[in-house]
């Protein structure tokens, strides 16, 4: 243990290690400038934007930081230029769950909790703000895409190369990582406590979230042969042992979702792509009761069966109102086995929404997600559609829009995949811009 204490930066005091791998991230993916930047002016959001998209992935204070650094600099870049967009129609969505959640404050009974919860759920109506301050060319944006791709590749490799270490160094036998049940290593920690044992946050499924929206990065630049096919095969491939060796469950669900799906686009033939689709539902229908057969051995642990039954109860007893923003934790630590464990929320996003928010927070969570999905349908924004997938996926297990980490990936890759430049809205969108500049002239 001693060894690995020594050589890895275990617990949270590594800023400069989080700030050079995101120095590395930008140096494999932003050179040559000349290709994407038109003028000197717009360095002054884009490379904030792509420290950001690296930055979130590798640490949540530095995630945080260079988020508030984009935020500004976005600003400072509208009144260079002396112009900003208006909102897009997802914008008032994610603005109407924030204000629903704000509300519900009023009748909770940890109002400093529920401050507290607010200001983290600020990237919510903040970063909206900051991505009406500019427009990304289709090279802008496909290079903000091969950012977070060939970060999350260097996240994969030093994940793997610190297990390698360990089992080595440690003399501990490879295969002990091994395995979908977590289950602890050398009888000392879980795997995953190892394998991410050079980062700030070891949680594996919200690592996942991560990793496999970098997937969906890499499926669109291979079809843009942005990346050769060599290495999206490497990724995969590194990504899957990856999920493995840290026991992400929902990770590999994610995976085996995003695969075929992703793989739709890569089919030319209109007829073949329809018998695709086909097959493509019909494996899902089955994945999806194989799921439901199968969630008390892959899934639903019996601490999550007892939390989601405590929260079903809670709400019963709140169906309307909730108990309020910042109440979640103090509601579901009255029954004992929740205070035990320190069971802060139901690992369910419906549930907590439903509980913390009530039927408002509810419904406006669930109008969010539809829109994503009917925008990603309408507009063919095939890298929209993964991503929201996914996200309907993690949120039956967890809630990544009540936790930092999960929130910050989800706003990064809702407005980044939502300003994609040449789907159907932004052409529209575009041309709508143009129109009124020209009438203001």
């Amino acid at each position: 243990m001693g060894a690995i204490i020594d050589i890895l930066p275990l617990g949270n005091d590594h800023y400069l290690w989080s700030i050079g791998f995101v120095i590395l991230s930008l140096a494999v993916s932003l050179f040559p400038t000349k290709a994407y930047i038109r003028e000197k002016k717009d360095y002054l959001f884009f490379l904030p934007l792509a420290a950001f998209m690296a930055g979130s992935l590798h640490s949540v204070r530095i995630g945080i930081d260079l988020g508030t650094i984009f935020l500004i600099c976005a600003v400072l870049y509208a009144l260079v230029k002396r112009r900003a967009f208006p909102p897009r129609h997802y914008m008032w969505f994610l603005a109407a769950y924030f204000l629903c959640m704000a509300v519900s404050l009023i009748w909770s009974r940890n109002v400093p909790q529920g401050i507290h919860i607010l200001r983290r759920c600020l990237p919510l109506v903040t970063f909206s703000i900051g991505w009406c301050m500019f427009e990304l060319t289709q090279e802008q944006w496909e290079r903000i895409l091969l950012v977070f791709f060939r970060a999350s590749l260097l996240f994969i490799i030093f994940s793997i190369t610190t297990t390698l270490y360990i089992s080595f160094s440690e003399h501990f036998s490879w295969w002990e990582f091994f395995g979908i049940q977590k289950h602890p290593v050398h009888g000392i920690w879980e795997s995953y406590k190892w394998v991410y044992s050079w980062l700030p946050y070891n949680h594996p499924s919200y690592n996942a979230y991560g990793l496999v929206a970098g997937m969906i990065c890499g499926q669109y630049l291979l079809r843009v042969k942005r990346i050769s096919i060599p290495e999206a095969v490497f990724y995969a491939l590194s990504l899957f042992l990856l999920l493995v060796l840290s026991q992400s469950r929902i990770g590999i669900v994610m995976y085996a979702i995003t695969i075929p799906i992703a793989a739709v686009s890569f089919i030319q033939s209109p007829k073949w792509r329809k018998l695709y689709h086909y097959g493509v539902g019909a494996m899902i229908v089955v994945a999806l009761i194989g799921w439901v057969q199968v969630n008390t051995v892959f899934s639903l642990d019996h601490p999550r069966e007892h939390i989601y039954h405590v929260t079903v109860d809670f709400i019963r007893q709140n169906p309307v109102l909730g108990v309020g923003v910042g109440s979640l934790a103090e509601t579901l630590q009255q029954d004992e086995i929740c205070l035990r464990e320190e069971y802060g929320n139901p690992h369910n996003q419906i549930l907590g929404d439903w509980l913390q928010g009530g039927i408002p927070c509810l419904l406006a969570m669930l109008a969010m997600m539809g829109y994503l999905v009917y925008y990603a349908v309408r507009y063919r924004n095939q890298e929209m559609l993964l991503f929201v997938i996914i996200t309907l996926l993690f949120m039956q297990i967890e809630m990544p829009l009540d936790i930092i980490k999960g929130l910050t990936t989800f706003v990064a890759f809702v407005h980044l995949f939502a300003h994609k430049p040449n789907d159907r809205y932004n052409s529209k969108y575009a041309s709508m811009c143009a129109r009124q500049e020209k009438e203001v002239a």
